[in-house]
């Protein structure tokens, strides 16, 4: 009965590491992979290199105590990078690739109550890219379609929330309030806020921020972005945030100047080029994902102004799950300072730096609504990848 047990709760262990321990992970200088006491790391041989992503990279057993095994993974050496961290506000401008489906709307037709719009099949939170062959990229052109159109069908090429592409017949009516076309829809071209830098790197000037995609305020959903501008931002006061009632920084744009490119809005943050960067600054070293522990960190962040300030905090907990790109952290903030003026985190606090034993670990993400002293982060790893696949593409090659 005892070796029964034993088993099942052997097992039960065993089944729980699989889930949580990543499947890929990195490591500098070609380093073993150290995963705690009780989980050990076994390489087994190369993998054959047939794409980048399997470049430097070699298969390892996990076990437990190193008698039970757990898993196979990859590991792939990589170089240790270095990065300035940030906790400055910046203002974020951005405009969509296509035109986004807001909301719709009826419209009154010799009496009748109809929404050409729905009935065709446009959803909110569809992204309208063309209209009869012709590119759409603000409001305006949608506008001008449908008022010029006569009376005639409109052939309209549309990103649906799955991602597929579709072409959606819709035909205008005359409302018979305005005496204008219309089809019944609201829809939205530009987005705009603050949010926080997290890193920059001096030499090539690129920087990621916020921690997540930045997302329609109404449909909730990613922007497909056309293209982005960054603009200095400065912090004016705090709202206190409390519990179901999320706080907020308050700020405005100090500028109309564009002080820097985004390029990329990823669901890890968003990534591009600031100008007149010192390139004199210290950077400090990223850390990767198994150095970061639970327990005491730091954050950076602005309260007022420009000026970043260091809080402490408390990393909690940590996930390894490889399905989850941002919410790999649940952080607690314990300084009493931020504590008395924010509550917590707040919204503007996204890409808040979080340091640990002199490295960049992460960023703040997402606070919790019912408790606004804890809430989620980022590994900085993560974001790290990300930038890197920016400056390895011609993304920034365009806006150099």
């Amino acid at each position: 009965a005892i070796l029964t047990v034993l088993s099942v709760f052997l097992w039960t262990v065993i089944i729980t590491l699989n889930s949580k321990l990543a499947q890929t992970y990195f490591v500098s200088d070609n380093q073993s992979l150290t995963l705690g006491s009780f989980v050990k790391a076994k390489s087994v041989g190369s993998i054959q290199s047939i794409s980048p992503e399997t470049k430097n990279a070699r298969q390892a057993e996990l076990s437990l105590f190193g008698l039970f095994p757990i898993k196979t993974i990859s590991v792939k050496s990589v170089e240790q990078k270095k990065v300035v961290p940030g906790g400055i506000p910046f203002g974020i401008k951005l405009i969509s690739n296509g035109v986004i489906v807001t909301a719709t709307e009826q419209v009154v037709k010799n009496g009748k109550i109809v929404c050409p719009a729905k009935e065709a099949g446009l959803e909110v939170s569809d992204v309208i890219l063309s209209i009869n062959g012709a590119k759409t990229t603000s409001n305006d052109d949608i506008t001008r379609a449908v008022a010029n159109c006569g009376g005639k069908s409109l052939n309209l090429k549309v990103r649906k929330k799955n991602g597929k592409t579709d072409t959606i017949s819709i035909k205008p009516v005359l409302d018979s309030l305005s005496g204008d076309y219309k089809i019944g829809v609201w829809v939205k071209d530009s987005s705009a806020g603050i949010g926080t830098i997290t890193f920059f790197e001096p030499n090539t000037k690129l920087f990621g921020g916020l921690g997540h995609a930045v997302c329609d305020s109404t449909t909730g959903e990613s922007i497909s972005l056309l293209k982005g501008e960054v603009v200095i931002a400065e912090i004016d006061s705090v709202s206190l945030g409390k519990s179901g009632s999320p706080g907020q920084l308050n700020g405005h744009f100090a500028t109309t100047n564009c002080t820097g490119s985004i390029v990329l809005n990823d669901q890890t943050g968003v990534y591009g080029i600031l100008q007149n960067v010192r390139t004199d600054t210290e950077g400090v070293d990223v850390a990767l994902k198994q150095e970061v522990k639970t327990g005491e960190a730091t954050i950076l962040t602005t309260l007022s102004g420009l000026k970043a300030e260091e809080f402490k905090i408390e990393i909690e907990k940590i996930s390894y799950n490889q399905n989850r790109a941002v919410k790999n952290m649940v952080v607690r903030v314990t300084d009493p300072r931020l504590l008395k003026i924010s509550g917590g985190i707040v919204q503007g606090m996204s890409g808040s730096p979080i340091l640990q034993n002199g490295k960049l670990v992460g960023a703040i993400t997402h606070v919790f609504v019912n408790d606004p002293t804890r809430g989620y982060a980022i590994f900085a790893e993560n974001m790290l990848e990300t930038a890197q696949s920016v400056a390895e593409s011609n993304k920034l090659k365009d806006v150099s």
